[in-house]
């Protein structure tokens, strides 16, 4: 891959995303759950990007969607025509139409969801689920769910038996860009507390949906040095989860594994391409002006630039007028001068996702196919894309 003629091809910043990547990711994941738990289904969470293309892939792949908001499960039904689709979040304004669709699986998030639903007709092919809320000195604080400790989760149960709606499973998701392995512990341990709740209501579990927050090796996270990032491969984390759930459920019995994979599918296969357009001393420090900046970089990233013989470290800022616009510090490069382009691998999660319209148009994404083919799967934005509406 040349950058600087890519670049000259179809303008800086870009997206560059690898269909390779992807593909080799999904297949990683997949070949994992064969060898060690057979009963699953891997979901595509849009969030982490939800360009219509990349979603295509997954779906060909065979990953249902898995989606948050309006506009996510908008664009599940064009890209998934008749697939089923996972509906999460603490908001779901397509609620009640995807339980007349049906063919979903609709994790409830609190009892307003429930009051919503409670005396509409759910199909057959439609599934209700509880997201349980990881509420343990052990897991992340979040607001999301049902919780134990406070009795909301058997509340909700009753509530649902009651209204003679059939729970089929629980949703739980510990945390993101877990790096490490132990952490799982406390999944498991959630899902054999969460367990024996339901068996005391005489409820089995036909579902176990555990999210995502499988990590990315190309970019580390902010609390993390570069050298320091080393977190466990796909293959021994799907091991241990799967060891753990045999432990808890008879072979007989074991309840569908559902997986929600974002970050881990994409982040290492996009790189975000940068010209520098201008060199400077920032109180006395080597410093570079790039054209890509906050409004569409991933956030909280440490980017590992590559190692160079240089002597000499640069500070990487964007183009905008936020003082915050700093990408990377001390960072010793071959490319310093003007014209000069630089790589950030790992772009691939929460980059587009994530981005603001903030004085610069958004830039394209290119994918280069398995055949080395290069296909725009998102022009740049223009102005009378901003003025449309």
């Amino acid at each position: 891959m040349n950058k600087k003629e890519l670049t000259k091809k179809y303008g800086s910043p870009i997206y560059i995303i690898h269909e390779s990547v992807l593909k080799n990711n999904f297949s990683r994941l997949k070949s994992s759950l064969n060898k060690n738990y057979l009963k699953y289904q891997i979901a595509y969470a849009y969030k982490a990007n939800p360009n219509f293309a990349i979603c295509k892939i997954f779906d060909k792949l065979g990953a249902i969607p898995e989606v948050v908001g309006d506009f996510e499960y908008d664009l599940a039904k064009k890209v998934s025509k008749n697939k089923r689709i996972i509906l999460n979040g603490p908001y779901k304004p397509r609620i009640l139409e995807a339980i007349n669709r049906g063919n979903c699986i609709i994790n409830l998030d609190n009892f307003s969801e429930i009051e919503k639903i409670k005396d509409k007709k759910i199909k057959k092919d439609t599934l209700i689920g509880l997201r349980v809320n990881a509420d343990s000195k052990n897991l992340a604080k979040n607001h999301f769910g049902f919780g134990r400790y406070d009795n909301s989760l058997e509340q909700a149960i009753k509530r649902l038996k009651n209204k003679k709606i059939k729970i089929s499973g629980i949703h739980l998701h510990i945390g993101t860009n877990i790096s490490d392995i132990n952490y799982y512990n406390n999944l498991l341990s959630l899902v054999e507390e969460v367990t024996r709740l339901f068996y005391k209501h005489n409820l089995s579990l036909k579902f176990i949906d555990i999210g995502g927050g499988f990590p990315s090796r190309s970019a580390s996270p902010i609390n993390f040095k570069k050298w320091e990032w080393n977190p466990p491969e796909i293959e021994e984390i799907i091991k241990k989860i799967s060891m753990g759930l045999k432990n808890i459920f008879d072979n007989s019995n074991l309840p569908l594994l559902i997986l929600e994979p974002g970050r881990y599918l994409v982040d290492d296969s996009a790189s975000l391409l940068s010209t520098i357009v201008a060199n400077k001393k920032v109180f006395g420090v080597n410093s570079l002006i790039l054209d890509a900046g906050i409004g569409i970089f991933p956030i909280n990233r440490n980017y590992n630039l590559g190692s160079s013989k240089s002597k000499e470290s640069f500070d990487l800022y964007g183009p905008t007028c936020m003082p915050q616009d700093l990408i990377a510090s001390s960072q010793k490069l071959k490319e310093c001068n003007p014209g000069d382009v630089i790589e950030f691998k790992g772009c691939g999660a929460y980059g587009d996702s994530l981005s603001i319209q903030f004085s610069f148009y958004r830039p394209p994404h290119v994918l280069i196919k398995i055949n080395g083919q290069e296909k725009v799967i998102k022009r740049k934005e223009r102005l009378k894309d901003i003025l449309r509406n």
